[in-house]
């Protein structure tokens, strides 16, 4: 098994016809069989969820070496369809718990398996393959309600990808994972959580593994305490983007100590005019990361005081001549972040960066859209 060299002769027929015709030319892999095991469980882990399912059929060996390989999966979501967040939802009356595999995202690879909730009993009603665009609907009875089988089923697919997860989405009311032994998630590096209960919160944040998170939303109706996000200031330090659909209650420091080059949320009292400020300083005297795009924040508060925001900032306001010469820029500024008034920020230590800063009665934008080129400010809208 160690020596490689029979490799050598393994041949690929192209010659031999689909089996299908809406397929191409089939590539044969005469020699799989003679492939050591070890061999084939390495090459069945990196297959895309069809090719595994085609392999499968093949052979009784084949299907157990594919029962017994680890799995691709990019992304898992589990979404209670009750959830006080989907309006539209209200109108049913049966409870259900929807969980959605992706296998592979660029190749529409992914299911979505629907636990309800019927006369007090689980039933699987239906699988559907978006990858294929068909809907198998079946019936089947499980032993646990709705959110517990949907949990198992989150459990499994962990444990089948190695939880080497690089997406996850937990959209619940109860924590139902509380007694789960699912371990740290050392390759998650997007978790998106919406939730009222902050124990589930809390939870699946400290599941996530030493390297960093890239992208973190957190959406509740709740006010976010001071001491909550203490307890998760270490993931909220290093990530890259920082989504808050809800009010963080944070104090000056614990704002300030944030290192994610998108912020987005809503404005409590906690968060002063002064500690606004004291951010946008800090990007203008390069004192943040050079990449840093955006300071998006949702006033919840009764009113700010705009001379307080722009002290000791280097602004100019749009004018006439700025609209004539970027009308373009304006168009796309406006359309994304709404209007108001708007300022040109400079950058004291970055010369080749610029700011645009909007000021609305309900929000505060502040979006890096400039970018020396030639000589020359160009303004461009970023994807944030």
């Amino acid at each position: 098994m160690e020596n490689f060299d029979f490799f050598a002769d393994f041949s690929i027929n192209e010659d031999e016809p689909a089996t299908s015709s809406r397929h191409g030319k089939c590539k044969t892999f005469e020699d799989w069989p003679k492939l050591p095991y070890k061999i084939k469980k390495i090459i069945i882990s990196n297959l895309g969820f069809k090719c595994r399912l085609n392999l499968s059929l093949c052979s009784k060996s084949d299907f157990e070496n594919v029962k017994n390989s680890k799995m691709k999966i990019s992304e898992i979501r589990i979404v209670e369809q009750n959830l006080i967040f989907y309006e539209i939802c209200k109108e049913e009356e049966k409870k259900c718990s929807t969980v959605e595999i992706y296998f592979d995202i660029e190749k529409g690879e992914r299911f979505e398996m629907n636990f309800v909730e019927e006369n007090e009993k689980c039933v699987l009603i239906s699988i559907y393959d978006k990858s294929y665009k068909r809907k198998r609907k079946f019936s089947q009875i499980c032993e646990n309600n709705y959110k517990i089988e949907a949990m198992k089923l989150v459990e499994f697919c962990l444990a089948k990808c190695d939880y080497r997860l690089k997406r996850l989405t937990i959209e619940m009311e109860q924590n139902c994972f509380v007694l789960s032994p699912i371990p740290q998630l050392q390759n998650l590096r997007n978790l998106r959580v919406v939730t009222e209960n902050q124990e589930l919160l809390l939870w699946w944040i400290r599941k996530v593994g030493p390297p960093k998170l890239k992208t973190l939303q957190i959406c509740t109706k709740q006010e976010l305490p001071t001491a909550f996000l203490n307890e998760i200031s270490t993931q909220l330090n290093s990530c890259d983007k920082l989504y808050f659909w809800a009010t963080p209650l944070f104090n000056q420091q614990q704002f300030l100590n944030l290192n994610a080059k998108v912020i987005n949320l809503d404005v409590g009292l906690s968060l002063t005019d002064e500690t606004i400020n004291i951010l946008l300083q800090k990007w203008a005297n390069g004192e943040i990361r050079k990449d840093f795009v955006q300071f998006l924040g949702w006033f919840k508060r009764d009113s700010y005081d705009k001379d307080i925001i722009l002290k000791n900032l280097k602004v100019k306001k749009w004018d006439e001549q700025f609209y004539d010469e970027s009308q373009g820029f304006c168009f796309d500024f406006e359309r994304y972040a709404g209007k108001g008034d708007c300022y040109e920020v400079e950058n004291n230590h970055w010369k080749d960066i610029s700011a645009t800063l909007l000021l609305s009665s309900d929000r505060i934008t502040f979006l890096v859209t400039g970018r020396l080129f030639h000589g020359r400010m160009s303004h461009f809208v970023p994807v944030a």
